[in-house]
């Protein structure tokens, strides 16, 4: 099944005995609400840690403030400078 279109799968196919394709992705990457396309992860979309602002890099991500504003000793929560 997966050797065909690569079983409609955008990166990793493989076979689950009587459920038929199951779709993966790589590392750094986590699969869409169609179960088949592969996407990159937003950790930001996890990490609702950040008052203001949430940077991704690769795969961490830092907390960053508006302007006008100081990231706290916490490296979460932002102050008015």
């Amino acid at each position: 099944l997966c050797t065909v279109d690569n079983g409609g799968c955008s990166h990793n196919c493989s076979i689950a005995p009587g459920e038929g394709i199951l779709c993966s992705c790589p590392t750094g990457m986590e699969l869409g609400t169609d179960n088949r396309t592969c996407q990159i992860q937003s950790f930001c979309a996890k990490h609702l840690k950040c008052s203001q602002r949430c940077v991704q890099e690769k795969a961490t991500v830092k907390c960053a403030c508006y302007e006008g504003w100081a990231l706290g000793p916490d490296g979460e929560s932002c102050k008015s400078t």
